[in-house]
């Protein structure tokens, strides 16, 4: 059987017709193939969808195809025939890159140079496109085998920028789109990715200003009343012209190796703490574990040689040791 439906830290299957609608049915057509190909023993299924048409790149996918059902499981990806009879192309899942929409449909950007170009329409190709990349995010995560650390927290998938860091493969400025669960996050992008257990998490920070408005502000005018109601239309042309709705949400994740922010588009701030609280609550004990070390522990840290007793510890605060003296020798006491 396809995933594990009982387990609340993976995402539920997602099946889709070619203008986005819902469509259970691609999820058995998809489940009934790979029980066939695999004799019963397969991977979680995370995305079935019907491609409208497909032309493949630097893969060996027929011209004349109409509603191939495009399969997206934990390991790997399908392009199969409308009856889910037959593969027309595969491979692994960590080939997949990026995606990119076009004027009648979206991309599906993989490794060597390779692409599948759906042809479905210009209404829904940016949500098809983002619909891949949360599926390939979800995929990853749950392929990375880490253990449910935090059981109430729900599968969670962001999207925006990531703004900078250190020690991961992603870039500075480069979209991303960001799962997280109660196993941990994996953050794709067309630079790379970040994938981590959630232990690893050493500090977790959310926050911002949330949505506002840039521009607008246009008054009209006018003498008589003829006058004022052209003004006023005008205005609320300009207004509606100009106005942009912008999110102010950031999201940072510190890790013993490792430095992430991120500038959220889909979640303002107090949205996101709800969202992650059960993460939240799980990184208190950690930071609190952090603090309390024992004295020994002080000991072998500290600069013992002389001067003034402080030492500098992993969640940064400057924990103070008082100096006596004893008989003119510096002693060093825990305050």
């Amino acid at each position: 059987m396809s995933g594990d439906a009982a387990d609340p830290s993976q995402p539920s299957p997602i099946g889709l017709g070619p203008y986005g609608s819902t469509r259970p049915g691609m999820i058995q057509a998809a489940d009934d193939f790979l029980k066939r190909e695999s004799g019963g023993n397969y991977d979680p299924i995370f995305l079935a969808f019907n491609g409208g048409r497909v032309k493949g790149r630097g893969l060996a996918v027929p011209w004349l195809n109409f509603s191939p059902i495009i399969v997206f499981t934990a390991t790997g990806w399908w392009v199969l025939d409308r009856a889910a009879q037959h593969a027309m192309a595969t491979g692994a899942l960590d080939e997949v890159c990026w995606t990119k929409t076009t004027s009648d449909g979206f991309k599906i950007l993989l490794t060597r140079g390779r692409e599948l170009r759906f042809f479905t329409s210009a209404m829904n190709n940016t949500q098809m496109a983002s619909v891949v990349l949360a599926a390939v995010a979800n995929a990853r995560l749950s392929a990375a085998g880490f253990a449910n650390e935090v059981p109430a927290q729900r599968p969670l998938l962001v999207a925006g920028a990531h703004y900078g860091g250190h020690g991961t493969q992603l870039e500075s400025d480069a979209p991303v789109v960001i799962a997280l669960s109660g196993r941990g996050v994996c953050a794709i992008s067309p630079s790379g990715s970040l994938k981590r257990p959630i232990k690893d998490i050493r500090r977790i920070q959310a926050g911002g200003v949330g949505e506002y408005t840039t521009g607008g502000g246009w008054v009209g005018g006018g003498f008589g009343v003829r006058g004022a109601f052209e003004g006023a239309a005008f205005a609320a042309v300009m207004n509606w012209l100009t106005t942009r709705r912008q999110m102010d949400s950031i999201l940072r994740l510190e890790f013993d190796d490792a430095e992430v922010t991120f500038g959220l588009e889909t979640h303002a701030p107090g949205r996101l703490e709800i969202e992650i609280s059960a993460v939240l609550a799980f990184s208190e004990p950690l930071k609190a574990k952090e603090r309390r070390c024992n004295g020994a522990d002080l000991a072998r840290r500290a600069n013992i040689n002389g001067g003034i007793w402080c030492l500098h510890v992993r969640c940064p605060i400057l924990w103070p040791l008082r100096e006596h003296t004893d008989a003119g020798i510096p002693v060093l006491r825990l305050v």
